[in-house]
């Protein structure tokens, strides 16, 4: 079964798979949209964010399942594709239509790219790759509610080279597993 909104991208289903949900970014806002199964938009809800992004160095939205946080990736260079610009990073977004909410940068060296974002089933996690202090590409886990980052793999300079290409959670939120 399928349909087309025709005028925003789908981006994922709520967690109960009865909704799709759809992101867009216009003017320093980003508008989220959720639709029944026949294409029927049921809400419309806006992220507002204190500053103005370059809407055109915006792209990969992800909603946590409990809709409450928005993260997304800025590149450097729009113009590159995509999967080859040099710098991609990851903020985070509290979704809040009434109060306009500073963005987090989560990544500190230019995000490891082309890994999707990746939230825990639960909502508790965001899954994401940056590099680290010796431009080694690792992936961390951050959990928005407590404001606290966590390293999980450490990967030495022998893998220097390697790309995530798959971030996914278990069902219960408990393991990340990956593929390069």
């Amino acid at each position: 079964y399928s349909f087309t909104t025709h005028y925003l991208p789908i981006n994922s289903f709520s967690p109960d798979g009865c909704h799709l949900r759809g992101v867009t970014y216009s003017d320093g806002s980003f508008l989220l949209y959720e639709f029944d199964l026949h294409g029927v938009e049921i809400q419309r809800s806006v992220a507002l964010s204190k500053g103005v992004e370059d809407e055109n160095k915006i792209y990969q939205y992800s909603l946590s399942p409990s809709g409450r946080w928005l993260a997304y990736k800025v590149v450097d260079d729009i113009q590159m594709n995509v999967m080859g610009a040099n710098v991609q990073n990851v903020r985070l977004l509290k979704v809040d239509d009434q109060i306009p909410q500073e963005v987090l940068q989560l990544t500190e060296n230019g995000g490891a790219h082309p890994a999707a974002l990746s939230w825990s089933p639960n909502s508790q996690y965001l899954a994401y790759t940056d590099y680290d202090e010796a431009g080694v590409g690792q992936i961390y886990v951050y959990d928005p509610d407590k404001s606290k980052e966590l390293q999980v793999t450490y990967f030495d300079q022998d893998m220097k080279e390697q790309i995530f290409e798959n971030l996914v959670w278990s069902p219960d939120s408990s393991s990340i597993a990956f593929s390069m």
